[in-house]
């Protein structure tokens, strides 16, 4: 490397509507390293080694010699990984089923109520996914996995951020990090820690009612639903954390693999 350096970046806002940027001004910094030679400059490279791990990169990689060949039949894994400073990120894909168990909620009003219901409007819509021992009820829990699961937490990323193309950082709606951190305003999405149950929760309404309505739109074509894809990966504001972690997912072919997998619990409402 000969050379490095940085962008600073200052903004101000129109006093009247401070969603619109007004100006801005940049200043670049760089550093020839070749120039220097008494040591007062250094570059700090982090690799992961991944030797023996769970994970097999040539599996979980989601590109092949850059981003314009995508492997879309990676192997599907029972358990759920996030790792910072650049490391494991998680694709989760809502399936057929998902959208299926949704449309049962309709039919199923339509043959009791004998109304003409078409489609959904979400109320609430959490997501929750939990550490390795968890349970959904907190007296379900081994006395044995308490304290193992408590030091699972104390490691962990304190929060996780949720994405449509983790790559170039595109955020779903619901976890809109550029807003929060421009107005210091606390997202509904949450995405932390919550130690009384053992578990992260996110709140995904938008997203949910947007990939519904996207799936309705294209006919109930699921291959026609980009947005059923998403990403879960560290929080937009603490990418270079060290932090990992390891999540339930799902049950595995055999049944094992995840005792509390991913669970959502939805509120909505039936429109004609």
């Amino acid at each position: 490397m000969a050379g490095s350096g940085f962008s600073v970046y200052g903004r101000n806002r129109v006093e009247e509507d401070p969603s619109l940027i007004k100006d801005t001004i940049g200043m670049v910094y760089y550093f020839n390293i070749s120039n220097y030679d008494k040591g007062n400059v250094s570059v700090n490279t982090v690799r992961h080694d991944y030797t023996g791990s769970k994970i097999n990169p040539e599996e979980a990689q989601a590109y092949v010699n850059g981003m314009s060949n995508p492997i879309e039949n990676r192997p599907e894994k029972s358990r759920v990984y996030v790792e910072g400073m650049g490391g494991v990120a998680t694709e989760i894909t809502f399936t057929q089923e998902f959208f299926d168990d949704l449309q049962k909620l309709i039919d199923t009003e339509n043959t009791v109520s004998k109304k003409e219901f078409t489609t959904l409007a979400f109320t609430q819509v959490l997501m929750e996914i939990y550490f390795p021992d968890g349970q959904y009820d907190w007296r379900d829990l081994d006395a044995t996995a308490a304290g193992p699961l408590i030091e699972r937490m104390n490691t962990a990323p304190a929060r996780l951020g949720m994405y449509t193309d983790y790559g170039k950082k595109v955020n779903i709606s619901d976890y809109a990090y550029l807003y929060e951190t421009y107005y210091d305003t606390a997202l509904a999405y949450d995405g932390y820690i919550n130690r009384s149950h053992g578990c992260y929760r996110m709140d995904i309404t938008s997203h949910v009612q947007e990939m519904w309505n996207q799936y309705m739109d294209k006919g109930k074509q699921l291959d026609e639903v980009p947005l059923r894809k998403v990403y879960l990966g560290p929080d937009a504001t603490d990418f270079f954390t060290t932090d990992f972690t390891e999540l339930q997912g799902q049950p595995d072919e055999n049944g094992g693999g995840s005792q509390a997998p991913i669970r959502f619990k939805i509120a909505y409402n039936l429109i004609k």
